[in-house]
């Protein structure tokens, strides 16, 4: 047994996550963090966030290494978000294997899948859903920003790009938010669209969420990921955003760890990035929907 596995059995959880800190490399911390406050700031013209069409170009210009990264029989591990890969990325891993879970219960052994991929980018999990479940046909639709969807359509000319919320107004089998539902403003009111469109699963992954602290605004300066250096998104209650979902009648199926660590100088509490699979519940498991703060 090394010294890293027993200082993880012996120290108190305070200690080991500054291990967990100091043994991380650059490539795990993509942009430093600040927190904003308790509510999204008014916008300014100072500064696109995501709406900048030269994230969508660069994450075009890795498109080709994902792709390859999925066509062989290595660890799926490939980060569609980093300029290199850095080898043995166990966040992603957890990420991509957990997703192929996800899709092969809501295929059900049909042979088909209806899929809405909401923030979805490019469509990068169209591509894993290829490799970690072939043989299956496939009905994928991406909700994103415009920029992206004209790459996406580019890249992926069989899949299906909105960029409006009319995708919200059929059902899939599976709707699936990734690393996206924590960049929207009123993130109560998107997650209400996707129960909505949700016919067997959705699920709500890459969601950074605080146990114990109130939900809060942060800021990512992602210049360091080639992207623009103002980006804003949430850190969620845990309990608060499985309450909305649940209170909206779903029911939670399986919770996921993700191993992604953000770190926040100075916040009360650092985030823990979690998966979580939820089904429609039963009439008497359907409670009423909690006011907002």
């Amino acid at each position: 047994m090394t010294l890293r596995h027993i200082a993880l059995r012996i120290l108190p959880p305070v200690v080991t996550d500054a291990i967990r800190r100091v043994r991380r490399s650059p490539a795990d911390l993509p942009g430093q963090f600040e927190v904003v406050g308790g509510g999204w700031p008014q916008p300014t013209d100072t500064n696109p966030g995501w709406e900048d069409p030269a994230i969508a170009r660069t994450q075009a210009e890795r498109w080709p290494a994902f792709v390859a990264a999925c066509s062989d029989t290595r660890p799926l591990d490939m980060p569609h978000e980093a300029t290199e890969h850095a080898g043995r990325n166990m966040a992603f891993h957890n990420t991509y294997l957990s997703f192929g879970y996800v899709l092969a219960r809501a295929e059900g052994g049909r042979g088909r899948l209806s899929m809405l991929d909401w923030g979805g980018g490019l469509g990068h999990y169209a591509v894993l859903a290829g490799a970690l479940l072939p043989g299956v046909e496939l009905d994928y639709h991406c909700k994103d920003l415009s920029a992206f969807c004209a790459e996406g359509a580019r890249l992926l000319p069989d899949a299906t790009f909105h960029s409006d919320d009319a995708c919200l107004e059929r059902t899939y089998d599976l709707v699936m938010a990734s690393g996206s539902l924590q960049c929207s403003r009123d993130w109560r009111e998107v997650a209400a669209g996707l129960v909505r469109a949700t016919g067997r699963y959705l699920y709500v992954t890459r969601l950074p969420v605080q146990l114990t602290s109130p939900s809060v605004v942060v800021r990512q300066h992602a210049g360091v990921q080639g992207f623009n250096d103002d980006l804003l998104g949430w850190f969620l209650n845990r309990d608060e955003f499985v309450g909305q979902v649940t209170a909206r009648g779903m029911r939670l199926v399986r919770e996921f760890y993700v191993d992604e660590y953000p770190y926040v100088p100075g916040a009360i509490e650092q985030p823990d990035v979690r998966g979580f699979l939820f089904e429609p519940a039963g009439p008497t498991d359907a409670g009423s929907v909690p006011a907002e703060s």
